[in-house]
């Protein structure tokens, strides 16, 4: 499903401002695990989507970030073929590893395709463990576009929606990019959010940015009474027309 058109609300030196004090923040407080890095996108809502079903999808971030990414091919030979990809994969795994290896709790796994429905079966027989946070995708290594398929799928966000009126989304590393293409992921998962959610922008609260573990920075904020005058100027108009 395209994204609907949406133009932003938040001057692009309001990201900067955030994106930078973070960066600051980051560089002031160690983190004390690698993944105490990441750079999160917080959005709520003014109204639950979809009555409270859980929904998600993705958006493309112009920037793949690194974060853990699995290759599970069918060849252990294959190993050294694939390093290096030019890919933000973690490493390559063989099938023939896959029951013992240790896989991550979050982040993505590409599935060679004649490996899917052997990985499949034997997740299924609870033979492999994977998370619920970890995404899976397929790519088909014998043909010569499968790079660019890993590349774009190394470079979607997952947004979640729960059952309540946020979500937060990963959209890059701050010690691991640089400013400017946080700036750009954060743009793109700005617009691929908002332009997802049912009624866009007049459906958006609030817009945060904020590391793992620090203080979330706002980048918008709706104005409730600027909302209060437009519910009842519709309601006047509904009004008008029933009469």
């Amino acid at each position: 499903m395209a994204a609907k058109a949406s133009k932003s609300r938040i001057p692009k030196p309001t990201m900067e401002r955030a994106v930078k004090a973070l960066l600051k923040w980051l560089g002031s407080n160690p983190t004390p695990k690698p993944s105490s890095d990441f750079i999160c996108l917080v959005v709520t809502l003014k109204s639950v989507p979809r009555a409270g079903r859980p929904f998600s999808f993705q958006v493309p971030l112009p920037h793949p970030f690194t974060h853990p990414t699995l290759l599970l091919v069918d060849d252990s030979a294959a190993r050294k073929n694939l390093h290096p990809l030019s890919l933000p994969v973690t490493d390559v795994v063989p099938f023939a590893d896959a029951d013992s290896f240790k896989f991550p709790s979050s982040g993505l796994l590409l599935l060679d395709r004649r490996v899917e429905k052997r990985f499949m079966k034997k997740r299924k027989n609870a033979e492999i463990g994977i998370k619920k946070g970890v995404r899976i995708a397929t790519v088909d290594l014998a043909r010569d576009s499968w790079r660019e398929e890993a590349r774009k799928e190394c470079g979607l966000a997952t947004v979640k929606f729960g059952g309540g009126n946020g979500t937060t989304v990963r959209v890059g590393r701050g010690n691991a990019q640089p400013r400017e293409e946080l700036m750009e992921n954060v743009a793109a998962a700005v617009e691929g959010v908002v332009g997802r959610v049912p009624r866009g922008w007049r459906n958006v609260r609030a817009v945060h940015l904020k590391a793992a573990e620090s203080v979330a920075l706002p980048m918008y904020e709706a104005v409730e009474e600027e909302d209060d005058n437009t519910e009842e100027v519709a309601g006047e108009k509904k009004r008008k027309r029933e009469e």
